[in-house]
């Protein structure tokens, strides 16, 4: 039945075994039934476990457990050993942890999906936490990017029968078996005590919560496109880094400050609170932000994106050229004395190679040309650009060993500029022309 209901969902997916899949295993029953499933229908799987070190000598027992089931079925297996520093919450901590070492080995594995063993009343423990806490009603997504979840529907018992039917090996956290986490005390009192009550008490709400999705996907849907006539997507001068420039404007016409509220809310997961703080905060560059996105507020617009902790540092040696990432084109010729429309063009032979392409830092100075050579705050030059603070210092410079600095298509240190004896010539340009 369960061997049944997991080839199914794969198969509605499209996953076949020829997918690389890096199942997500704790050692407890539920994870270490998905792994023996994979296993049995011959996917291409890698395993990861991560040693929290929260129990001592149970979590190694844990950490052994998984070891020996992968070394017995020749499975590659990964494991991180983390402990607890600061003052985070605990649960919040141990999802950032081993998210990030599950996107690590993903990435450096090439693997095509990472599989959790959420199951149903997993599912059904998140949906009520998020009523009782008062947030948007909240549940688990099946599938999530590259992250799959193929139990999530399935019911906790017939996960227990599997195991106890093929003799899987378990190990049980009795951490769980307290009700010191709201999660555990929704698990052994709520649930059981509506259950015994409303009869189907389950389904009934996995179905509202699934209506309330398809719901919110037309509203978000709806609301998509009406402010996106009131948008222009924009980026970085490298495009590696993306956002949303919303006219606030918007908010003038019928509706309008409800319109963009709740899509701020869908899209954005800010809170209404937040939403109608900023949109009536006269302070200049107001902003909220939340654990993945910001928003900042110029006079006209609304800049939102996501809070961006990509780091490009490229180092481009004369040996390089024609360098061509990112969406930017670095290329050397020799100097006629024509300059080219939207291009940069500087006196090689001023430039110390390395080159260093790296993010902006709003305090550094340069010799701005426009300014015949006057020394200034790159931040402060910036302003030319009508963007708030946060999204200015995600433009990208070039910088030689001497500190003279290029800002692609905007501006050059004076004294890289082309004189009438210049031989030699760097161009600096985009392959897409759109980008200011």
């Amino acid at each position: 039945m369960l061997t049944t209901q997991f080839q199914d969902w794969l198969s509605s997916k499209g996953i076949n075994n020829t997918k690389k899949v890096l199942c997500a295993v704790s050692g407890g029953i539920d994870s270490m039934v998905l792994l023996h499933l994979f296993k049995k229908e011959n996917y291409k799987i890698s395993v990861a476990h991560v040693n929290y070190h929260l129990r001592g000598e149970e979590s190694n027992l844990d950490q052994k457990l998984v070891e020996s089931f992968c070394e017995n079925h020749k499975i590659p297996i990964h494991v991180l050993n983390v402990n607890k520093l600061g003052k985070d919450n605990l649960q919040e901590w141990a999802r950032k942890e081993r998210f990030q070492f599950f996107d690590q080995i993903q990435k450096k594995g090439a693997y095509d999906f990472i599989a959790l063993a959420h199951h149903d009343e997993d599912q059904l423990e998140t949906i009520l936490l998020s009523i009782f806490k008062g947030y948007q009603l909240q549940s688990i997504q099946a599938v999530r990017g590259n992250i799959i979840r193929p139990l999530l529907g399935i019911e906790k018992k017939l996960i227990d029968d599997y195991a106890s039917a093929n003799d899987i090996t378990f190990r049980i956290d009795k951490s769980n078996l307290t009700n010191n986490y709201d999660r555990n005390f929704i698990r052994h009192e709520i649930i059981p005590t509506i259950g015994n009550r409303i009869p189907n008490f389950k389904t009934r709400i996995l179905n509202f919560a699934e209506r309330q999705r398809k719901e919110r996907d037309l509203l978000l849907k709806l609301l998509s496109n009406y402010v996106e006539k009131h948008t222009i997507n924009e980026s970085n001068n490298i495009r590696s880094y993306f956002y949303q420039k919303i006219e606030l404007s918007l908010i003038e016409k019928q509706n309008g400050q409800d319109i963009l509220v709740n899509y701020l809310k869908l899209s954005y997961k800010f809170s209404e609170a937040q939403i109608i703080d900023l949109l009536k905060s006269k302070k200049p560059e107001a902003e909220i932000s939340n654990k993945n996105f910001i928003a900042q507020k110029t006079q006209w617009h609304l800049y939102v994106g996501n809070i961006n902790h990509e780091q490009i540092t490229d180092l481009i040696k004369s040996t390089d050229l024609e360098y061509r990432k990112h969406n930017l084109k670095i290329s050397s010729e020799s100097f006629n004395g024509e300059f080219r429309k939207d291009t940069l063009t500087v006196d090689i032979e001023k430039l110390k190679f390395p080159l260093k392409l790296r993010k902006v830092k709003g305090s550094e100075s340069f010799r701005a040309f426009g300014l015949k050579g006057a020394t200034t705050e790159i931040g402060k030059f910036l302003k030319r650009i009508d963007k708030p603070s946060y999204f200015k210092l995600q433009e990208y410079i070039l910088i030689d060993t001497q500190k003279r600095i290029i800002i692609p298509g905007l501006e050059i240190d004076y004294t890289l500029r082309t004189l009438n004896n210049t031989k030699t010539c760097l161009i600096v340009d985009f392959e897409d022309k759109t980008l200011y």
